[in-house]
């Protein structure tokens, strides 16, 4: 698990500033090796002290048996806090940790607790390049296209309207079988981190960048990736790739400041 530090400040719609530093946005829960992120507009929940403080107040004060308990606890705190109404933003908390998929076998489990879900919907525009490709059906020719070049990416986001906090099972999908999780359980999981969409295509690149560098002999990243010492090395290492392509371009710091990042086995942590 690993997170940025940036802390974002909107005055009137717009970024007023952003704090990349003294902000802990990865909490660990050592009674059941757990561990917990935030993001979104958490001062519409709480502001009369930093968030991180908050949230390590409440978790201290519970103990915790299992991983959707203490999802559980967190959407009532975050609920009490909002006087349960929905807030006007967007706001959630990933945990992170073991419990058990239908088999019964313990295995690395997500969830996320958050006020109504939303997506990016992506609008492509292409110009004609020139270029012709014949298509063929067997050896019979049925037609020729004139290929298209990508010209502009039109991001939209949808989203339902906002409501209570809920938990909700990330991983292992609930709308897929054990085997098609199983095969899942090794891909890093890209939860929601500030401007999503940029860093989603940002990590993604990074992440199809690794898989062919790992195709060439005796090449690997992370380097043993059976280690969860080297899996946690490499998802931080990734992420601060991502943090500073964001420091180059002309956007935001939304996704910035240090990384931190943790290690969580069954029954342990990697610091």
């Amino acid at each position: 698990m690993a997170t940025d530090s940036a802390i974002t400040w909107h005055e009137n719609g717009k970024i007023d500033r952003i704090d990349e530093t003294g902000w802990s946005k990865l909490i660990r829960v050592p009674s059941i090796y757990a561990g917990v992120s935030y993001w979104g507009e958490i001062g519409q929940v709480y502001d009369r002290d930093p968030f991180d403080q908050f949230l390590k107040r409440e978790l201290g004060c519970e103990k915790f048996t299992d991983l959707p308990g203490l999802a559980d606890h967190l959407a009532a705190v975050l609920n009490r806090e909002a006087k349960g109404k929905p807030i006007a933003g967007a706001m959630g908390v990933h945990v992170a940790g073991y419990h058990p998929w239908e088999d019964g076998v313990r295995r690395p489990t997500l969830f996320h607790v958050h006020n109504g879900h939303a997506k990016w919907e992506i609008g492509h525009s292409y110009v004609a390049s020139g270029d012709i490709v014949t298509v063929h059906s067997g050896s019979n020719e049925i037609g020729r296209v004139e290929l298209g070049q990508l010209s502009q990416v039109t991001p939209h986001w949808v989203a339902e309207p906002r409501k209570v906090f809920e938990k909700y099972q990330d991983f292992p999908h609930t709308d897929c079988g054990l085997a098609k999780n199983l095969r899942l359980l090794d891909t890093p999981r890209i939860t929601r981190n500030g401007q999503f969409l940029y860093f989603a295509f940002l990590w993604g690149k990074v992440q199809e960048a690794i898989e062919i560098l790992n195709r060439i002999p005796e090449f690997s990243i992370p380097r043993d990736p059976a280690d969860l010492g080297c899996r946690k090395g490499y998802i931080h290492t990734a992420l601060e790739i991502a943090i500073g392509l964001y420091r180059v371009s002309n956007q935001s710091r939304v996704v910035g400041g240090t990384v931190s990042s943790l290690g969580i086995g069954d029954g342990r942590f990697v610091l």
